[in-house]
């Protein structure tokens, strides 16, 4: 051998033992020495590497590179080069090498031969490529899909997030929401929601099958579920959140709408009961008026027409209530195609009409303070939500004593809002349901009671009123507020 593996055992220890594969190339590329990592490294035996060329341990797209990289090298271009290169194993596999190759000289400066260190870094290259593949898989994933993904540093600002989400917000690109906080691609109102309720995550509870509200790239209001989780580092602290929204409007509609028809159902059954109370007197009344012509004819006795024509108008007076107590319940459930400007003292009124009799026959009074006010509302599902207050009013009254029952109404008007509230002397709602009633199957009834009238009413205020009902305790009852703007200036 000749130039440095020939000036010593101390070079040529160091030469076999070396860790990294150390090679002597010939100037046209034929390996003429090698240490045992570079022969571990590609497969081969010492006997088998000698004498093969670079050319053939090489990828098929690195050859042409090499070319260049030891011509470079020949000519004195460089002085040394670096490049990290793909090989091929004895048994076909790639192996991914980083090598340090110089050119040794003699001493006019003559090339003699290339001298390289190679150091396998085949784990670490399917490491980065691996990695690679799941960046390009997870952008993929963030660009693709329908829902909201969001990671969040702790400091509240985006790391990643879907372009879904980007796109709601006005943004391109889902990178250029990069940093960006809430506040400053929210709506305030969505914003406030959207931050506040992460205080928790950041202590590390999750949060869990939240419905938020959301305005979508046209500006209406649509909802999502939505499912929060803190992140956390090596050392289990908690350096960010990790969120996924998913879009629920029309199941949160459809839900509605179901609940809307049992609600429905539910007045159906009370106004049966009521038409039952309401049509009693007057056809009791009919029949009597029957019964005695009929006795009168029975018996042969001269009718007068005077008579008979005062009997057939009292039937007919009798008549006439029943079909304005069926167009009245016909209308009730006729449903609003447009808002129309209604006085609330006459909404109040047609609503006491309708549930009179029933308020009667429970012994129950009915206190009303209601002066002309005007609004643009649906007229019916008004009347419906009232319905659906006075009726819990009245259960309270006769599951509390069932006698001398008073609900009193009120209705006032400060600036654009009305409240219509109603007060009862039923005993009050129990503490433990003070916060848990308005929702729904949330009841203060033991048997009879399914918790869908509140509800209702509460997202009928809310969706087509943007109202809302409150309630609390008073001395001896439960008072109950329905508010809502009146709109006239729309």
């Amino acid at each position: 051998m000749n130039g440095y593996f020939n000036e010593g055992t101390e070079f040529r220890a160091i030469f076999e033992e070396a860790a990294i594969g150390i090679a002597k190339t010939s100037l046209d590329g034929y390996f003429l020495e090698v240490n045992n990592a570079f022969c571990s490294m590609f497969g081969y035996t010492h006997v088998e590497m000698i004498g093969l060329s670079i050319r053939e341990i090489s990828h098929s797209q690195e050859i042409e590179s090499d070319r260049k990289i030891l011509q470079e090298l020949i000519e004195g271009t460089k002085t040394q080069a670096s490049v990290e290169k793909r090989c091929i194993h004895k048994n076909g596999n790639i192996v991914w090498t980083n090598i340090y190759v110089s050119l040794v000289k003699d001493v006019d400066k003559n090339p003699l031969y290339f001298i390289s260190a190679n150091i396998n870094i085949t784990e670490k290259k399917l490491v980065q490529q691996q990695n690679e593949m799941l960046k390009n898989q997870f952008i993929n994933f963030l660009e693709q899909t329908t829902d909201f993904i969001y990671f969040k540093d702790i400091n509240s600002r985006i790391l990643f997030c879907s372009q879904n989400m980007a796109n709601i917000t006005g943004h391109a690109r889902w990178q250029d929401m990069i940093g960006k906080h809430d506040f400053e691609i929210f709506p305030p109102d969505t914003a406030k929601i959207y931050y506040e309720e992460e205080f928790p995550v950041f202590k590390g509870v999750p949060l869990l099958n939240k419905i938020d509200p959301y305005y979508d790239e046209k500006g209406e209001k649509r909802w999502v579920l939505t499912n929060k989780w803190p992140l956390k580092d090596k050392n289990n602290d908690i350096v960010g959140i990790f969120g996924i929204s998913r879009d629920i409007t029309e199941q949160k509609n459809a839900q509605e709408q179901l609940t809307h028809q049992q609600s429905k159902m539910a007045s159906m059954g009370e106004m049966m009961s009521m038409i039952t109370h309401q049509w009693r007197q007057p056809i009791s009344i009919v029949s009597m008026i029957a019964n005695s012509i009929m006795a009168d004819v029975e018996l042969e006795e001269q009718i007068k027409p005077e008579a008979l024509l005062e009997s057939m108008s009292k039937i007919n007076l009798q008549v006439q209530y029943l079909s304005e107590t069926i167009n009245d319940f016909r209308n009730f459930f006729k449903p609003d195609n447009e808002k129309q400007i209604e006085d609330i003292k006459e909404v109040v009124a047609k609503t006491i009409d309708i549930i009179k009799k029933s308020l009667d026959e429970n012994r129950i009074s009915v206190e009303i303070q209601t002066p002309h006010i005007e609004a643009k509302i649906f007229k019916n599902e008004l009347i419906q939500v009232l319905i659906n207050i006075i009726i819990n009013a009245k259960d309270a009254i006769v599951a509390s004593s069932g006698k001398n029952g008073t609900i009193s109404i009120k209705a006032s008007q400060i600036e654009n809002l009305i409240h219509i509230s109603i007060e009862d002397n039923g005993g009050g709602i129990p503490e433990e349901f003070l916060e848990k009633i308005g929702n729904p199957n949330i009841t203060t009834k033991e048997s009879s009671g399914t918790g869908i009238g509140l509800y209702m009413s509460r997202l009928i205020l809310k969706n087509h009123f943007n109202g809302d009902i409150s309630w609390k305790n008073t001395g001896n009852g439960a008072i109950f507020t329905a508010t809502f703007p009146a709109n006239l200036q729309n």
